[in-house]
């Protein structure tokens, strides 16, 4: 047999109760504190949760459906699920548009030169998870081997819709959106975003939908300052769906 002290609080006050077989409080039950509690902050509707912000106490009602409960580093608050992200995606070039693939401190590197028309090919295919309306981002590591000027790596995508589009359909296409990176140190690993899809998670206006394929193409932009290869890391490549 076993004794603990629990603290309930019922309009400000504090009563302490313990356990001995039977809850005893000091003639006020858990259930009647409980309900002394859902009253006072005006908890009535499923799902209602009871927080903090930091001041005072307040009450968070129940999310949108499928949504999940997390914290944005001050508090808490309901977000889509997110599809997560992950890498290992491949890479295929066409015919005579092939950047150089070489082995570089010791790491798979594609080499893309300035003024060339060189890209790369991926399908990346949107998971089970995936939440129409959020926007699909890839992430890849990039550097220069020159410590100053200018350049930008580029995506362009086309939705494929399962069930819907040839794997070949370039109906509904999307130019990301980032922009040019400057060199501040030689060999600085960069990391660039590319936006695959619009912010509400659409291409050319289209929505797309978990089992989607988006195939995207990386290139090197142009109108840049740096003149050396720009490296790219395939190992790092990281898509995500949130």
């Amino acid at each position: 047999m076993s004794f603990s002290t629990i603290t309930v609080r019922t309009n400000g006050e504090e009563i302490f109760a313990s356990w001995f077989n039977d809850i005893r409080t000091a003639g006020i039950s858990v259930e009647s504190s409980i309900t002394a509690i859902q009253t006072n902050y005006g908890m009535s509707s499923a799902g209602d949760l009871l927080t903090h912000d930091g001041s005072s106490a307040t009450v968070l009602a129940a999310g949108t459906d499928a949504f999940v409960l997390t914290s944005n580093g001050s508090g808490v608050e309901w977000k889509a699920a997110s599809g997560g992200g992950g890498g290992g995606l491949v890479f295929t070039a066409p015919e005579g548009k092939v950047p150089l693939e070489e082995e570089e401190n010791s790491l798979d590197v594609w080499k893309f030169g300035d003024g060339l028309s060189q890209e790369l090919w991926t399908a990346i295919k949107l998971p089970e998870s995936y939440v129409a309306g959020n926007q699909v981002k890839l992430y890849g590591g990039f550097y220069s081997t020159t410590d100053s000027n200018t350049w930008l790596m580029s995506t362009l995508t086309y939705l494929v819709r399962e069930g819907s589009d040839a794997i070949n359909s370039t109906t509904n296409s999307h130019d990301s959106t980032n922009t040019e990176v400057t060199n501040t140190v030689a060999s600085q690993f960069r990391k660039v975003e590319f936006d695959l899809t619009t912010d509400s998670g659409t291409i050319n206006g289209v929505a797309c939908s978990a089992g989607d394929i988006i195939r995207c193409k990386l290139y090197r932009g142009s109108g840049t300052t740096d003149t050396a290869d720009i490296r790219f890391l395939p190992s790092t490549v990281e898509p995500k769906f949130t």
